[in-house]
This record gives C-alpha cells, structure tokens and sequence, in this order.
C-alpha cells in the first residue's frame, strides 16, 4: 500500500465555519476515519476531481459562494453515483431539500448529535 492510500473509509467534511469543520473533523478521525475538509463547495469540487478516494461527503447546506450544500450534492447525485452524501443544517430544510430524493440525501440537523451522526455514516458505508 503506498503512503497516500488509507485503510480507514474517507470523508469529506463540506463545512464554511472553520471551529464546526474542525469539530466534526476530530469527531470522524477519532470515530476512525480519514477526514479530507473542504471550506466551500468549489473546494469540495477540486477534492473530488484530483482522483483521491472519496468515500462519503458530509457537507452542510449554506455555505457561500455560487454553490452551496444543495447544489453540491445535485452535482454529486449527477456525476459521482453512488458517492453516498449526508447533508446538515441548523436551518428547517422542507422546501429545499424537496428536490432531493431524502433516501439519498439526508440531513442532520445542527447541533450535532455526534452519535447520530456516526450512526448514519457507519450505516450509508455500510459498517
């Protein structure tokens, strides 16, 4: 195995607040998993296309910039099938997150219940 390759599930943490990236960054990488962060969804977009292995996204949903958790996860549905995705907000999300199979997307509000969280992810990576 060569030293870029990991034996732990990656995540992309899709997060604009640098202290809940960090956060939820910590969480993951203590729940063992490798974490790669993003601040903004063209970020995360630069992450998914220099080839290294993604195995979830976990990205919130108002972020700046063009695209924000939504839109990525659209784009993600569309050209990354399979890419499991898990979205967050500390906002009611209804209208919004109707154009988005819930099956597919689903959200976790803020704040975080850590457990929760890992919970979902274990079970969209199918562990």
């Amino acid at each position: 195995m060569s030293c870029s390759a990991s034996a732990f599930p990656v995540i992309l943490v899709v997060e604009d607040e640098v202290f809940i990236r960090f956060d939820v960054a910590d969480m993951l990488r203590d729940g063992g998993f490798e974490v790669i962060e993003a601040c903004d969804a063209k970020h995360a977009l630069d992450a998914l296309k220099s080839g290294v292995r993604i195995d979830l996204v976990f990205s919130d949903v108002h972020m700046p910039g063009p695209m924000n958790g939504l839109g990525l996860a659209s784009h993600i549905l569309e050209n990354h099938p399979g890419l499991p995705v898990i979205l967050t907000s500390g906002a009611m999300l209804t209208l919004e997150t109707a154009a988005l199979p819930s099956v597919l997307i689903p959200v976790e509000p803020k704040p975080y219940d850590f457990n929760a969280i890992l919970k979902r992810i274990n079970g969209a990576l199918g562990l």
